[in-house]
């Protein structure tokens, strides 16, 4: 019970003023907002952290990392990526199949919550859904603090030029901690104005030609990539993360 009213009160308290930085997903078009007291992690170091996890070509086609600034390495407590499948036009019906999906899945219904207390209260195998934001969380993965696993929460904003998907990887100690910040930064979301908060420095570049054939290198906030179908790899990666979980209960 504490908990809850501390996880509550805590996303109250970074929701406004706190968001005090802006990344611009050129691929997306659109912008989310993040406290200070998180930042984006370079590139370079993400790739690097990824490859020697074994991690595929696929795995790094992200826009962007995050986690907290005083978290030393940066995944050692929380963090989370932001990718994106640009799927412009999906309709209501493409979107509630893909909920379907994950239903039959978990097999488990979709339960109906509000966007303010989304993320509040999740347990492994319930799909919580807002259909007035079209969001939808799914906790794949239970932290197993015995272990030093990580909890594993992916959530999905289907909006007019896709999906943007928060994958968030907290141990148990700091998943209900750093919750509300994600909660935040998916409550950010908007594709209104993206033009104000692009970088005066990256705001110059005019050749969408040249930046095009530069897209297998990252290291700019503002990178852009091609359209990508992602939104099957995501039902699969939940797929195989329940079918894990389901046969070490059975076990």
């Amino acid at each position: 019970m504490i908990r809850r009213v501390l996880l509550s009160l805590s996303i109250l308290l970074l929701s406004g003023s706190l968001l005090a930085e802006n990344f611009v997903s050129f691929r997306g078009k659109f912008y989310i907002s993040y406290p200070a007291e998180w930042k984006q992690i370079d590139y370079l170091t993400v790739d690097a952290y990824l490859r020697q996890a074994g991690a595929r070509r696929r795995t790094l086609d992200y826009e962007a990392v995050f986690a907290p600034t005083a978290s030393e390495p940066w995944y050692h407590d929380s963090y989370f990526i932001l990718t994106v499948d640009t799927l412009p036009g999906l309709t209501d019906k493409q979107i509630d199949s893909i909920i379907v999906g994950f239903e039959d899945t978990f097999e488990k219904p979709r339960e109906i919550k509000p966007s303010a207390t989304l993320l509040n209260n999740l347990s492994y195998g319930k799909i919580a859904w807002d259909p007035s934001s079209k969001t939808a969380a799914v906790l794949s993965e239970e932290a197993d603090s015995a272990s030093g696993g990580k909890a594993t929460l992916l959530v999905m904003h289907f909006y007019e030029g896709g999906i943007a998907n928060y994958f968030y990887y907290a141990t148990d100690s700091a998943f209900s901690l750093n919750l509300p910040v994600l909660s935040s930064v998916v409550a950010s979301f908007t594709t209104e104005n993206v033009q104000s908060v692009i970088p005066r420095e990256t705001s110059k570049i005019a050749d969408p030609d040249k930046i095009s054939k530069a897209t297998e290198s990252k290291g700019s906030k503002t990178a852009i990539w091609a359209p990508t179908s992602g939104a099957v790899v995501v039902i699969l990666i939940i797929a195989l993360a329940a079918r894990r979980k389901k046969r070490q209960r059975q076990s």
